[in-house]
């Protein structure tokens, strides 16, 4: 799926640079563009999806009536809201 999505890039980019008018010429590129930002989309999606399960899946115990996802959410608010008290010192995040 890769490669087409590159050649389909490749393509309207040589179409943009032959195109006979200049208002072609952008539209062939504006569509270069956007496929290439749809295509890193792509990548970037199942790298979040994992970190996200990831996350998620910490919370071995979770509230009953409540989604994992709403459990961890009250869980990490409730972390910054008693470190913005001071209660407790946050660790440094490793971005």
């Amino acid at each position: 799926m890769k490669t087409v999505i590159e050649n389909a890039i490749k393509t309207l980019a040589e179409k943009a640079e032959k195109a006979a008018l200049p208002h072609e010429a952008m539209n062939f590129a504006q569509a270069a563009l956007n496929l290439a930002h749809t295509a890193n989309t792509w990548v970037a999606i199942p790298e979040a999806a994992q970190q996200l399960s990831a996350l998620l899946y910490a919370v071995e115990r979770k509230y009953p009536g409540e989604s994992r996802f709403d459990t961890a959410l009250r869980y990490i608010l409730s972390v910054e809201e008693q470190a913005k008290a001071g209660s407790t010192k946050p660790q440094q995040a490793n971005d």
